[in-house]
């Protein structure tokens, strides 16, 4: 349990302090997602580090999360809508809002898997972790995992 928590706190402050989610509601979700996946933390660990987590477990997550729809389409509303309820620094919801702005664009990418939106998943976690870029570890401080 420690390992899936570590982890957690991994992934909450790229992914779930986006959305707002209590850090229990992110335990569950990602438990379901790594089930699902057959992964283990620790895969998703190695993937947080290396920048390539598993693009269908991601695409479990953001569904579960709602980033992305059930088209398998990043949904850039909701995600903004759902950073006012955040509770993370008002720069931090400017930053992550225009972020999310940016990153709309990979919903303008042909990708093979359609609605599964592993692929698409993946390109999302790719244009989010660019965009943070050095403020990642910032962002942790001040959501208050203190991870990074």
């Amino acid at each position: 349990m420690l390992k899936l928590v570590f982890t957690v706190f991994c992934v909450q402050a790229l992914l779930s302090e986006v959305m707002g989610f209590k850090k229990e509601e992110v335990i569950v979700k990602m438990q379901e997602c790594l089930g699902i996946m057959g992964l283990e933390p620790e895969d998703v660990k190695r993937g947080w580090r290396e920048g390539d987590l598993d693009p269908c477990f991601l695409a479990c997550f953001y569904k579960a999360t709602k980033v992305i729809n059930s088209d398998g389409m990043f949904d850039m509303d909701h995600t903004i809508n759902s950073l006012k309820e955040a509770e993370i620094l008002e720069e931090d919801k400017e930053r992550l809002s225009k972020i999310s702005m940016d990153c709309v664009i990979v919903n303008e990418e042909e990708v093979l898997d359609g609605v599964e939106g592993c692929e698409r998943s993946k390109l999302l976690f790719d244009c989010i972790r660019t965009g943070l870029g050095p403020h990642q570890s910032e962002m942790s401080k001040n959501a208050g995992t203190g991870m990074w």
